[in-house]
């Protein structure tokens, strides 16, 4: 009898300590679902900040807007005849220098948190303001959150942040690009991505694309592509980018 009391004891005890942890780890399920439906890139995708501003702009250069996209460029660069917003210099093959602003902004229309639907403003707005943000308005605000989400930004200890992360992640796995360079990128008039691609098989020189959201228009982004022979000259070009209102 002794015994059966022991062993109902020390089951008790168990019971106790596992409910004890579980409570104290209640938001660790959504952690290992994170793990489990999203890629190691995912949740890993923080985006390093460019750092090569410190190359400066090409000189002897000229402007070219198109697209709501200003950029100096060399003054070589001519439009190409078959192809409305690409530039290329003269001999323009094998790597020299080619600039594309060939695609429309991209309007998102109005920002809203689709995605986080059940979460109500007051508690989405605790938790961003426990890993340091603010609740976003707009779509380059979200950008900015989403660049900076991390794992350990799960709360392992409450339920409802981690879900708030789990959503946000979701979200992110959405958005985020691989096999590639990335960088974020920051202007006086945007922020957005920069993807670095090397030169290989297909590519001669170098090729910086941009993905930027606009600080005047939030909920707009646009793009350019910018191919040179060397890396110091493609990031000159792209140093140089603003957005502009594009004209009507």
């Amino acid at each position: 009898m002794k015994k059966h009391v022991k062993r109902i004891a020390l089951l008790s005890a168990a019971v106790l300590l596992l409910t004890g942890i579980a409570y104290r780890f209640r938001g660790l399920p959504y952690y290992l679902k994170a793990k489990m439906d999203f890629s190691a890139e995912t949740l890993e995708w923080n985006p390093e900040q460019w750092s090569f501003t410190d190359k400066g702009t090409l000189e002897n250069s000229k402007k070219l807007i198109a697209n709501g996209v200003s950029v100096k460029v060399p003054k070589s660069l001519e439009p190409d005849p078959q192809r409305e917003h690409l530039y290329r210099s003269e001999n323009g093959q094998d790597g020299s220098v080619a600039l594309v602003l060939g695609l429309e902004p991209v309007d998102w229309g109005d920002f809203a948190l689709d995605d986080l639907d059940g979460v109500t403003e007051e508690k989405l707005t605790a938790y961003l303001k426990s890993i340091g943000h603010d609740l976003p308005h707009n779509q380059c605000e979200m950008q900015e959150l989403l660049y900076d989400l991390k794992p350990e930004d799960c709360d392992l200890h409450d339920h409802t942040n981690a879900g708030i992360f789990y959503m946000l992640e979701n979200v992110k796995d959405k958005i985020a690009v691989f096999g590639q360079e990335q960088y974020r990128i920051r202007t006086a008039t945007a922020i957005g991505l920069a993807s670095v691609l090397h030169p290989d098989a297909e590519r001669a020189g170098y090729l910086i694309q941009l993905h930027l959201f606009s600080k005047a228009d939030p909920n707009t982004s646009y793009f350019a592509s910018i191919s040179a022979p060397d890396f110091d000259t493609a990031c000159r070009i792209a140093n140089s980018v603003e957005l502009v209102q594009p004209s009507l």
